[in-house]
């Protein structure tokens, strides 16, 4: 597992970075770190501590190496401005101990520290930052300035010491003796400067249709992704953030990105500008994650963890996957509030084990129906590695189920076994908070029993859930009820169209579930792709586990309908960890979603076959031929689901793309022949 150091843990910023983990699907260790014990990201990490401010710099550096060494801190991210420059001339140090600081160059972290130095690098090279004087210059040619003018400190940040000077007086009467700069005032769409004069002198900054543009640049020096909004600010904080993808801005900015990536330039970088008559003109740069950071997870854009991928796993094709987002949303920002135990307070400084931190507020308990099956059993294993899951309570058919399940746990404690079988009496669900429905019939070979287990047995189980007072529902429905007569990517919002009996029961148990009269206060229901990969209970004779024991026996691959049929597939690994964030985040208490859970990008059967004959050739293997079945099919079945939806509410995006599938697949079934053909060693 993935051990992060964050410093100045209770500043926007960091606060911000550890929102953004928690949307992703990684598994990270968090190391909080600030000077203050009621800084509130203290705790919300799984081991905090005390150092001293920066100013102190060498004992500041030997307190944080002295961290990194005892809890094995692979990445640190510095948590506020005034620590970049410290960190980035020293990280050296911290290399020597394997923690890598996601910090620039020295050169890079000092030239936008230095408003001043920055405007004068970008003036020789003719690079968009509004021009920039140093206060006592400007004091003496007051006359002859158009105003109003920005007056901040020449090494400042977040608005801090900011204030607008309207006529010569109001320069001349801000004190030379402050490290000052100058700046002209760029309105806003709807000012002029004959506006802004006329108003009173203690006006406050209007900070509304500000450009934010973020970009990360990976190791190799190359731009791995970009993300542009307008916002609106609040003493120097965003309150309101618009995503715009497409502004011409992004194209403005690029030539200071380029400009300073020759100096170091690695990692994240943020540029602030407004629209003006000679285009965007930026007048803030800061080569550091920003304080909307864990906002910008929430729309797709995870830099944190590209940044991961990148600086410790050297995978720039990875991190790159990372930094898409989805528009058609406004990110609107809160303020949260944490109560937190004194005796906690008093412990920071000691390591504290991961699983003594919760994930929610107070332990669940968690019901899976159907728990022996291929996604109930690994959702159930899954849940076992989950912080905040006190009970998982295993729905099955029979005791053989149960103790196969069991003897595979070895017998963990949090699990319990009921056993029943829908549409009968129902399992028992008292003290249960949250129920994970995945049990189901899937084969139309008899219809009444299909409809029975598949809708009645969910009708009971949700009077059951209601009369307990479960709070929650996970339902597990399918892509199939969007049926083949459309093109995809299909949305949620998209009427239902099934095709066949399963994919009408399915859509039918959705209605049950979104049903008011039910009584269940809250419904999430996941309309799952086609579901592959290795785990417990592997389905060896589905696509695409079917061409992976084909592909390691040698022998060659049925392809029907000219391999044009595309597939939404989804790795196990990436089901489990959306249903687990759909039973497990915080959300209000009578909000009901529908969301797609899919790979985010089809497949077409020929692709693939080729994927296994590429992932042979990898491992060794001679590339199996492609058998063409029949000839082609006049009509092209195509599947594929949106997944903006889930990104957005859930934080959920797949990480196991087919290739990775694929490559397991095949190990396993290279595993599973060598085992059949072994000699037996029995008397």
């Amino acid at each position: 597992m993935i051990t992060i150091g964050i410093t100045s843990a209770g500043s926007g910023i960091a606060q911000s970075v550890l929102r953004a983990l928690s949307y992703g699907g990684m598994k990270v260790r968090i190391v909080a770190m600030d000077t203050r014990a009621l800084s509130v990201g203290l705790y919300w990490a799984h081991a905090a501590y005390l150092i001293p401010p920066v100013a102190h710099s060498e004992t500041y550096l030997e307190c944080l190496l002295d961290i990194c060494k005892r809890e094995q801190i692979n990445a640190l991210i510095p948590g506020l401005d005034l620590e970049l420059a410290t960190l980035a001339w020293h990280r050296d140090r911290f290399d020597a101990v394997r923690s890598h600081v996601i910090v620039s160059s020295p050169e890079v972290i000092d030239l936008c520290r230095d408003k001043y130095a920055f405007s004068t690098f970008c003036q020789k090279l003719n690079l968009p930052f509004v021009r920039t004087y140093l206060l006592d210059e400007t004091q003496r040619n007051a006359d002859h300035l158009e105003y109003p003018v920005i007056v901040k400190p020449r090494d400042g940040s977040g608005s801090q010491g900011v204030c607008i000077a309207c006529s010569a007086a109001e320069l001349r009467g801000i004190s030379a003796a402050a490290d000052m700069i100058v700046q002209p005032y760029l309105p806003v769409a709807d000012e002029t400067r004959e506006d802004l004069s006329s108003k009173p002198p203690a006006r406050r900054l209007e900070q509304r249709n500000e450009y934010s543009l973020q970009f990360y640049v990976g190791q190799s020096g190359q731009i791995l992704g970009c993300f542009a909004s307008i916002n609106r600010l609040k003493n120097g904080v965003p309150i309101e953030i618009t995503p715009i993808p497409d502004t011409p801005a992004l194209s403005e900015a690029l030539p200071i990105v380029e400009a300073l990536i020759h100096h170091g330039l690695r990692g994240p970088i943020n540029l602030q500008g407004r629209h003006t008559t000679e285009g965007v003109r930026f007048f803030e740069t800061n080569p550091r994650f920003t304080g909307i950071t864990g906002l910008r997870a929430g729309f797709g854009y995870r830099e944190v963890e590209a940044a991961l991928w990148d600086w410790l796993e050297n995978d720039e094709t990875q991190a790159g996957l990372r930094l898409s987002y989805m528009p058609g949303f406004v990110g609107l920002r809160y303020v949260s509030d944490a109560v937190v135990p004194q005796a906690t307070i008093l412990a920071v400084g000691k390591p504290r084990e991961e699983d003594n931190i919760p994930a929610l507020a107070s332990p669940i308990a968690v019901l899976v129906t159907g728990a022996s099956g291929f996604i109930g059993a690994n959702l159930v294993a899954q849940f076992l590695e989950t912080p905040g899951i006190r009970e998982i309570r295993c729905a099955v058919r029979n005791s053989e189920a149960s103790g196969a399940l069991a003897r595979h746990f070895r017998h963990d404690s949090r699990l319990r076994f009921v056993i029943g079988e829908l549409p009968g009496a129902p399992w028992d669900v008292s003290g249960i908070d949250v129920v994970v429905h995945a049990a189901a019939l899937r084969q139309d070979n008899d219809l009444a029993t299909l409809f029975s287990t598949n809708i009645e047995g969910t009708r009971r189980l949700l009077q059951a859930m209601r009369e307990a007072g479960v709070r929650r529902m996970v339902y597990l429905s399918s892509q199939s009820i969007y049926g083949t007569s459309r093109p995809p990517l299909w949305v949620e919002t998209a009427p239902p169209i099934p095709e066949t009996a399963y994919a009408t029961s399915k859509w039918l148990g959705e209605h049950l579930c979104l049903n008011p009269g039910m009584g269940v206060s809250q419904t999430l229901i996941l309309r799952l792709a086609r579901v592959y990969g290795l785990g417990y209970g592997t389905r060896w004779q589905e696509l695409p586990h079917r061409f992976s024991e084909l592909t390691a026996s040698g022998l060659p691959l049925p392809v029907f309908n000219g391999g044009h049929d595309e597939l939404d597939m989804l790795h196990i690994h990436d089901l489990v960890q959306a249903v687990t964030k759909a039973a497990t985040s915080p959300m209000a208490p009578e909000q009901n979603l529908v969301m797609n859970i899919g790979g985010g990008a089809p497949i077409s059967v020929h692709d693939l076959a080729k994927a296994c004959q590429h992932t042979a050739n990898g491992l060794g293997l001679p590339a199996p031929e492609i058998a063409w079945v029949g000839g082609a099919h006049p009509v092209v079945k195509r599947f594929g689901m949106d997944i903006q939806r889930a990104s957005m509410y859930l934080g959920w995006a797949p990480e196991i793309d087919i290739y990775q599938g694929i490559r397991d697949l095949i190990s396993a079934a290279l595993t599973r022949l060598q085992a059949q053909h072994a000699p037996s060693t029995a008397p």
